[in-house]
């Protein structure tokens, strides 16, 4: 929540979601009265519930979480859906939309938005694996690999290392645009070839020598 004008008269609500964090919420106690506002989500549900005290405004935006085909209910009933704003409703007005919020206006009041829609698949390109193409048997080595994140929106990819079969994984929270390296330390317990990747990527050729 942030000030636009003296004396919260006009405020900006706009939740950012960042990694694993599911929930969260925050209340400020005003001379026109209180303002809160808390949300909650799962994969392709997100609940906000909002209360703007009298006299005052507010902007809210609400996150899309990098869904499509999206549906906003206030207090059960529609007031978005297919990517049009449907009216209706006092206090609700200036519907806006942007690549990852949906904005209202609001008047003085509680509200409690839902919004729902479709997972995007997301944009994730993987690039320079690296790793040593001889090792001793039972010694570790590492296994490294840059991935970005192509979508509009954070990502919270599993990366899962691959050494013939699938032997390894991590989440690695990934913010819209960025990239990152990513490495894992593996040893393996069978002397000869093996075929060691890294998500998507093409494998290359690691030799497991006797010592």
């Amino acid at each position: 929540m942030s000030l636009v004008s003296a004396g919260y008269r006009q405020m900006i609500i706009k939740p950012h979601i960042v990694g694993d964090v599911t929930s969260a919420s925050a209340s400020i106690k005003t001379a026109r009265g209180m303002v809160s506002s808390g949300w909650e989500k799962t994969d392709d549900v997100l609940t906000l519930e909002v209360s703007i005290p009298v006299n005052s405004q507010a902007k809210v935006s609400i996150p899309k979480m990098g869904l499509e085909d999206i549906t906003i209910l206030e207090g059960g009933k529609t007031i978005w859906k297919s990517g049009s704003y449907i009216s209706g409703l006092a206090g609700i007005t200036n519907p806006s939309e942007s690549t990852q919020y949906i904005t209202f206006n609001l008047a003085s009041g509680s509200y409690s938005f839902k919004l729902s829609g479709t997972l995007k698949k997301p944009l994730i390109k993987y690039s320079n694996l690296e790793v040593s193409k001889s090792v001793r048997l039972g010694e570790s080595f590492k296994v490294s690999a840059t991935i970005e994140n192509l979508s509009s929106y954070n990502l919270l990819p599993e990366v899962k290392l691959c050494c013939d079969i699938t032997i390894n994984s991590k989440v690695v929270p990934l913010e819209s645009g960025e990239s990152r390296k990513v490495t894992f330390s593996t040893k393996l317990a069978k002397d000869g070839d093996h075929k060691v990747s890294i998500g998507s990527l093409s494998p290359k050729n690691v030799n497991i020598r006797k010592a």
